[in-house]
């Protein structure tokens, strides 16, 4: 890199004045300037060829992979290519038997002989029960206080309207009438004609006129005709005029009713509002192992998945803790490593700020996931059936129907959350029974629909039976598949079906309930958060300690945050500047250290080999002819650390890796 390509951090700084100067703090202007400066500055001096590689360690390959920028069209052709060929010879032997690494571990064998036991703390059943009952009066006087509301603000918008663009006209009846009369008089008077002309030679030479006049042959025109259509077209625009005006009029009324707020969405006795009761019982009763799930995908083709997100909740490992315990895993599929998204999402990759990456084929990928959720979400024990099991996203049935597709077997899950005073062995005994009940109706349908069958279907009979007979098969081999249910818990489902479909995403999410983030669009970022965000939102004494339920408050919140969003500017940490920087400038010093080194030696300097390799300590000219100091390198302490990525070669070792 060149002296004129040189860049330091004192560009940046200078940008930037202390917190005591309030006024250039927090001015926007300053601030969006700011930023601009410092992206021209970055976007003319740094070059995308000169960027650094990303670091794998222990990868085959050295343990270095560039940047797409850096390998072209070409390889990233390669990349994709390489992931489709991986799809074609997947094969999970995990999808089909109930087998996990972590039964092998005796801690977490352990953990299916732990029984869910009911919390009979009597205080807390009355409290949860008391709020949820307060939640259901709240949002019925709310849906009052709604009501009325919407009235009286369509009331006050109809009044702005009358000043503005005057009364709402309604269609005159005396207009209504002249026109229904001349369109009658017309309909008669063409049917009469039609009568007269029912002779052939006539018909032909009315054709012949009408060829000739250029007329169209089913009409007729004399002068009583002409009249009526002028007065039907005169009579026609008047009435789409009025009505026109009138359609503006209910759109403006619907458009006051659709902005005004608060809103009940989960009108109590509702599905939405027994789904989002359920999710608060199941959550607040700490008796559902969540397993939160995302998927990060290349924007170029949403059916590649470049990484897997994974953190689990257990509540039989956090019976006597404080603060909750929750293991969150990042997996990067090896065969698209090389593809990155930056041109319609920020690519974080490798940004994890719980730990190691963890880089596998998609293969182990798929094996690592299988057997995650073979362990937490397939009950063996008669202890573990005491448990209820759900995955948790952020539009979860998305990322579900992704890992489908990748070949990891799923248990059935339900979309429809159930939870009563019912011990949950109790229920999984219904699900068993039922599930029973079900297949044998359907065997002695089967069996009365054969008997009526003719002979001639015999064979496809014994098709059937063959089918019947492997599903039997499977069944018996992952027994427990059929009848467990998983519940889904979706949080931008609770939080739409609760506030309404306006700003939603996972980050103004967070943002609102004040739930600490950074970094999404990380696969392993993204279901962490998702799944503190289930625990938040379901968490009946957040909830009231946070004004959750208080809809008009709510609506305040996030109507303030939208417009904070439009009138702000984003802020832009000196850790980001000095981190580019930081990266840049290593291999700038470290040519530079070599330059001084030659140079020294030619004027007679003796440089300690020793500290010239150490890449913070580095020689400076003290004028000409006067030799040389020694300078060690002082760099700005970076606000984040990153756990780095590593490859490993199966799936069982990366998960012992973890532990």
């Amino acid at each position: 890199m060149s002296d004129s390509e040189k860049l330091d951090i004192a560009d940046i700084r200078d940008h930037y004045r202390s917190p005591s100067d309030s006024k250039r703090c927090h001015s926007p202007e300053h601030h969006q300037s700011s930023i601009s400066t410092v992206e021209t500055s970055l976007s003319n001096k740094i070059s995308l060829n000169k960027l650094p590689i990303i670091k794998v360690r222990n990868h085959p390959k050295n343990g270095y992979h560039a940047l797409d920028e850096q390998i072209g069209a070409s390889k990233m052709g390669t990349g994709m290519n390489q992931y489709r060929n991986a799809m074609k010879k997947l094969k999970s032997p995990l999808a089909t038997v109930t087998d996990s690494y972590q039964d092998d571990i005796p801690y977490f064998k352990e953990l299916r002989d732990i029984e869910y036991v009911p919390n009979d703390n009597v205080k807390f059943q009355e409290r949860l029960n008391g709020y949820l009952i307060d939640l259901a009066r709240r949002f019925s006087k709310m849906i009052i206080k709604q009501k009325i509301g919407i009235e009286e603000a369509i009331e006050e918008a109809t009044v702005e309207w009358a000043q503005s663009n005057g009364p709402v006209p309604d269609v005159p009846r005396s207009i209504e009438l002249d026109l229904l009369r001349a369109k009658q008089r017309r309909f008669q008077r063409r049917l009469k004609k039609n009568k007269e002309a029912n002779d052939e030679e006539e018909q032909e030479e009315q054709e012949e006129q009408d060829d000739d006049t250029g007329n169209d042959g089913d009409e007729y025109v004399d002068s009583e005709d002409e009249k009526d259509a002028k007065e039907i077209e005169e009579k026609q625009q008047i009435v789409d005029s009025i009505k026109m005006v009138q359609r503006d009029f209910k759109l403006a009324m619907k458009q006051v009713e659709m902005n005004y707020y608060p809103q009940v969405y989960a009108i109590p006795g509702s599905p939405e509002f027994e789904y989002l009761t359920d999710s608060i019982h199941l959550i607040s009763e700490n008796k559902t192992i969540c397993m939160s799930l995302d998927v990060e995908a290349f924007e170029f083709n949403q059916e590649i998945i470049t990484e897997i997100g994974i953190s689990i909740y257990d509540p039989r490992e956090n019976i006597f803790t404080v603060t909750p315990n929750i293991r969150t895993y990042h997996l990067i599929i090896n065969e698209v490593l090389n593809l990155r998204n930056k041109k319609m999402i920020c690519d974080f990759k490798d940004c994890f700020l719980m730990g190691e990456s963890i880089v596998l084929t998609l293969q182990e990928c798929v094996n690592f996931l299988q057997s995650l959720i073979n362990f937490y979400m397939i009950p063996k024990t008669e202890e573990d059936f005491t448990w209820c099991r759900a995955f948790v996203g952020h539009h979860v049935s998305g990322d579900l129907e992704w890992l489908a597709n990748v070949g990891v077997n799923i248990p059935k899950v339900s979309f429809k959350v159930h939870s009563n005073n019912k011990k949950v062995g109790e229920e999984k005994d219904e699900k068993e029974s039922e599930w029973k009940e079900k297949e044998h109706n359907s065997k002695s349908k089967s069996k009365s629909k054969s008997k009526s069958k003719s002979k001639s279907k015999s064979k496809s009979k014994r098709n059937n039976k063959k089918v019947a007979d492997s599903k039997k098969k499977k069944l018996r081999e992952f027994p427990t598949m059929s009848p467990v249910i998983v519940f889904a818990l979706d949080t931008e489902r609770i939080f739409k079906q609760t506030y309404g479909e306006i700003s939603c995403n996972l980050g103004k999410i967070l943002k609102l309930l004040k739930i600490p983030h950074a970094y999404l669009h990380n696969a392993g970022n993204d279901s962490f958060y998702t799944l503190h965000l289930i625990l938040k939102l379901c968490d009946f004494n957040f909830r009231r300690m946070n004004g959750l339920d208080e809809l008009d408050l709510m609506a305040s919140r996030i109507r303030d945050w939208i417009r904070r969003d439009k009138e702000e500017s984003n802020i832009l940490p000196m850790s980001y500047a000095a981190s580019v920087l930081d990266v840049i400038k290593s291999d700038q010093k470290r040519e530079e250290a070599k330059i001084a080194k030659e140079l020294a030696h030619e004027q007679g300097y003796d440089l300690n080999d020793d500290d010239n390799e150490d890449d913070d300590i580095r020689y400076e000219s003290r004028g000409r002819g006067k030799g040389y100091r020694r300078i060690k390198k002082k760099d700005l302490v970076m606000q984040t650390e990153f756990g780095g990525s590593e490859w490993y070669p199966d799936a069982e070792t990366a998960f012992l890796s973890s532990l």
